[in-house]
């Protein structure tokens, strides 16, 4: 009996929680060991994250309440970040190389996640969704308790300035 199914992994949404928390351990005070210990699968985490691309494919995550969101913008912001945080660990242990690679998907994901949304008020649900759709982004707050000062101030007021008008 094969009860492992494809279908019923997250696997966006399990790395970058592993590689947020492996930072968010040590940025706290927590004890390096542990981190240094695993990190050759943090690196591979991070690997999964920078080759499975900023728009995610239609994939199970928490945010599927209802149904799967393909192209799910806040999935993809916990990946934004969960790159950030591996970034940090690699420069933290001195693996220049690997916080170098990190950094360049890094920005080569925030320079498309930007112009994808320079113009837009708030960020949809999906990645080329319509304007009406919305969630709440509640991945953006890593961005705020680790200050990693990922995503402008602008896109954070906008994005609370738009769940204000939705609540009743």
């Amino acid at each position: 009996m094969d009860i492992y199914n494809e279908e019923n992994q997250m696997p966006i949404e399990e790395c970058s929680n592993m590689l947020i928390i492996a930072y968010s351990s040590i940025y706290f005070g927590a004890s390096d060991e542990l981190v240094k210990e695993n990190y050759d699968l943090l690196k591979t985490w991070y690997e999964f994250l920078r080759d499975a691309t900023l728009i995610p494919t239609n994939q199970l995550c928490t945010d599927d309440f209802f149904e799967r969101i393909d192209k799910n913008v806040n999935l993809s912001i916990k990946s934004i970040q969960a790159i950030k945080c591996f970034s940090l660990i690699a420069e933290r242990f001195g693996y220049n190389d690997d916080k170098d690679n990190a950094v360049n998907t890094l920005n080569e994901f925030m320079n498309l996640f930007n112009e994808l949304f320079k113009d837009s008020t708030h960020l949809p649900l999906s990645y080329y969704g319509s304007d009406d759709t919305y969630s709440l982004k509640y991945n953006l707050a890593y961005d705020k308790i680790l200050n990693t000062h990922l995503f402008s101030e602008k896109l954070l007021n906008n994005e609370i300035n738009h769940y204000l008008t939705k609540v009743k």
